[in-house]
């Protein structure tokens, strides 16, 4: 009896992890001196841009570490996006990939979020890819 209790007691707290896990709030928590490049993708023109200028990078990272956002759908099957974020380290090493389709709409690998406190820059993002694409 005491072993059965045991693993219920275990199912339990793992199912109240995951639950936690997914639908608890979520930041990007970037580290300003870790991110040496960012590669912003447009995908309704398929421009791109690559941002190595500290300032841009820093105003970027700071604008994306003011938000929070909590867990809104399962998004596998969705396809198509507005613009692709992937955030590289010194060594060239991708450190995040996630894709911002507005102010408030989030996607990371099989997931969508909608932003809870603070607002993504998501005009200015789409203007700096297109004036200055590649």
């Amino acid at each position: 009896m005491k072993k059965r209790a045991i693993k219920i007691v275990t199912v339990c707290a793992i199912i109240l992890f995951c639950i936690l896990w997914i639908f608890g709030e979520k930041t990007f928590s970037l580290k300003l001196d870790e991110v040496s490049k960012i590669e912003i993708f447009n995908g309704h023109t398929g421009h791109s841009i690559i941002i190595q200028d500290k300032d841009e990078i820093e105003k970027i990272v700071n604008n994306l570490n003011e938000v929070s956002m909590r867990w809104k759908e399962i998004s596998f099957l969705k396809l198509g996006y507005s613009l692709k974020f992937s955030i590289y380290n010194e060594q060239e090493k991708k450190m995040k990939s996630f894709i911002i389709n507005g102010e408030d709409y989030v996607r990371k690998t099989f997931f969508s979020y909608k932003v809870i406190k603070g607002k993504l820059n998501y005009e200015y993002f789409y203007e700096l890819v297109e004036k200055n694409r590649k």
